[in-house]
């Protein structure tokens, strides 16, 4: 079951003007961070967190979080001649999944997955 998909992701220094105030927990760090035009991904040492905004405005937002714990595994799909972005699917046990689509140069999934791979290999 796919939870939420995000689109059009590059990596991206994160800065908490991004989300809503609160988001983040009081001691909670931010790892990885991937921003779209209106969509992003957040991986910080507690969970990860995508952000769908929606309509014209992007007003309407889903939050979506996922315990660290829970994430499983991830599939890569990297862009071929004539796509424009690579698709990573991340795994949360029990939950579903979450596809982020990252922006060429596919290169730009590698931050990504060097922190889905500490998170799985290296606990």
């Amino acid at each position: 079951m796919k939870l939420q998909a995000v689109r059009f992701l590059r990596p991206t220094k994160f800065s908490e003007e991004f989300i809503r105030e609160g988001t983040l927990g009081k001691d909670e760090k931010v790892k990885c961070f991937y921003k779209g035009i209106r969509d992003m991904l957040i991986i910080t040492d507690k969970r990860m967190i995508t952000i769908d905004k929606k309509g014209l405005t992007g007003k309407k937002q889903t939050y979506l979080s996922v315990p660290i714990d829970k994430i499983a595994s991830y599939s890569i799909t990297t862009a071929g001649g004539i796509d424009l972005d690579s698709d990573l699917e991340i795994f949360a046990a029990g939950l579903g999944s979450v596809k982020a689509s990252i922006l060429r140069p596919t290169k730009n999934i590698d931050e990504l997955v060097a922190t889905l791979k500490t998170i799985l290999f290296e606990k």
